[in-house]
């Protein structure tokens, strides 16, 4: 028989080290809540990591808040990913303010590049929006937002 202890502890240590979701679901219904509290902090830089944990454990509102409290991490895709069906309104604006932030404060490809992976993930929550709740609305924004960008030529390239 198996301790039980021991392959908590040993499952512990692999999810810290190799940052593996597969091996925290071997062991998160053996976590107690301040085990999971202590996981979460151990990762503490590396956000989508926790993301995928917080995933797992559908705690979607903890997301919502990761994302809103790092807004210009370079892994922002990531850390909005997981909620794009749970707050659409939320996604969509959060964005759409981040794509318009940029281009006021940046150019080139780099800039135009994320800011066309951030529409395209607008256009995921408008897909997804229309599919479950007949989204016009969605698409009209999408449209709108995307209009706005076409402007640019070196964005226009990307979309």
């Amino acid at each position: 028989m198996v301790d039980e202890k021991l392959y908590k502890d040993v499952f512990f240590e692999l999810t810290v080290k190799d940052n593996k979701i597969v091996f925290y679901r071997k062991i998160k219904n053996l976590l107690s809540t301040a085990e999971k509290q202590e996981l979460l902090e151990k990762h503490i830089y590396n956000k989508p990591f926790i993301v995928k944990i917080l995933e797992d454990e559908n705690r979607y509102s903890d997301i919502k808040q990761l994302v809103t409290d790092n807004i210009d991490s370079w892994d922002f895709n990531k850390l909005i990913s997981p909620i794009l069906e749970e707050y659409p309104d939320f996604c969509f604006e959060t964005i759409k303010n981040k794509a318009l932030k940029t281009i006021t404060t940046q150019r080139g490809r780099v800039a135009y590049e994320r800011i066309a992976e951030w529409i395209n993930l607008a256009k995921i929550i408008s897909c997804l929006t229309a599919l479950k709740y007949g989204g016009f609305l969605f698409f009209t924004n999408i449209m709108s937002l995307t209009g706005h960008f076409l402007t640019y030529k070196g964005l226009k390239i990307n979309l």
